[in-house]
């Protein structure tokens, strides 16, 4: 039984841990904004609107 519970709690971590990759690849940057964001020392948000 306790290999069971182990084994499902894993892969609940999984699955949670795969949220934050679909969401961080959902707002992928192209390279000229992410030079942007880094140039400006991770201190404001890249100037996207919405039609990017």
């Amino acid at each position: 039984m306790f290999e069971k519970q182990a084994v499902r709690e894993l892969s609940d971590r999984i699955v949670g841990a795969q949220t934050d990759i679909r969401v961080l690849e959902s707002v992928k940057w192209t390279d000229e904004v992410r030079a942007q964001f880094f140039a400006d020392g991770f201190g404001r948000q890249p100037m996207v609107d919405r039609s990017y």
